[in-house]
């Protein structure tokens, strides 16, 4: 679990560890100055360094070489490089934001629909069982035309068409107002309530495990898992094999060793070929 914008004392490190079992929280700060603002340098700067995919850049970037299927978190500010990750194609098993949702508001006084379009997207994928998403939001207060978390949630909530409810599918979108004070109430997110939502989050991602690894971020090598279960966030030698022979029976998906929405279609369109349960497991 990747999680941007967190410095984490151990009592909250091991509150997310035990809300999260079988899974490493990675939890990391951009050196660029600002706030959303650092994590968007940030991939600039990770995109110039690495060239290829900005998620194997950014776990390069972190030291992070055993790996299986990935979450992307983030708290406050570090929402930009979620969404930068979004914008490059990235696919993890999951996304989830701690209160940190922020964009400029249209002339209506809502949240801006181009700003929070990433999310809308992931939302619609989330819905349908495409991806997990869980965004928390709160009512800390905003100024200067900037939209507040619940403010983006309540957009991206209209314009996914998401059912009444703070859980759909993949999707769970969740208002948290625990504090009186707007600090406090913004912190909680990150040493309150984040753990617990987290973990939710992932416990959605079904076989997750922590006994599959890559050997290099940049070229995501699978180490083979005990089981032979290949699923959506998976990526690396095992996947391109399966890509390979989805290819040969003629399906059109790429090589490229990630288990995205393609290959998931693909193992789907097989399954029923063939009378079996089309859930995209391979």
């Amino acid at each position: 679990i990747l999680l941007a914008h967190a410095h984490l004392p151990a009592d909250v490190r091991a509150r997310y560890e035990a809300a999260c079992p079988g899974w490493r929280i990675v939890p990391f700060v951009s050196s660029f100055p600002g706030m959303s603002s650092a994590y968007t340098a940030l991939a600039t700067d990770l995109r110039r360094r690495y060239p290829g995919p900005l998620l194997d850049a950014l776990l390069r970037h972190l030291k992070v070489t055993d790996v299986g299927p990935i979450a992307v978190a983030w708290f406050s500010g570090g929402y930009a490089m979620a969404r930068e990750l979004a914008a490059d194609g990235a696919q993890p098993a999951a996304w989830v934001g701690l209160d940190g949702m922020h964009t400029g508001k249209d002339a209506d006084g809502t949240a801006s629909d181009a700003g929070v379009d990433w999310l809308v997207r992931l939302a619609r994928a989330a819905l349908v069982g495409e991806t997990v998403v869980a965004l928390g939001h709160s009512d800390v207060r905003t100024y200067n035309g900037v939209a507040s978390t619940t403010d983006v949630a309540a957009e991206v909530r209209r314009l996914a068409e998401v059912p009444p409810g703070d859980k759909h599918g993949g999707l769970i979108l969740r208002a948290y107002n625990v504090r009186a004070a707007d600090h406090d109430e913004h912190v909680a997110a990150l040493t309150g309530w984040g753990p617990a939502l987290l973990g939710e989050a992932v416990a959605l991602v079904s076989g997750a495990t922590s006994s599959t690894a890559i050997s290099s971020p940049t070229t995501a090598t699978w180490t083979e898992p005990q089981s032979t279960t290949l699923r959506r966030g998976h990526r690396g030698d095992a996947v391109r094999e399966l890509q390979r022979l989805l290819a040969a029976a003629g399906f059109v998906v790429a090589r490229d060793g990630l288990y995205g929405p393609a290959t998931e279609s693909a193992v789907r369109e097989y399954q029923e070929e063939r009378g079996l349960t089309a859930d995209g497991v391979a």
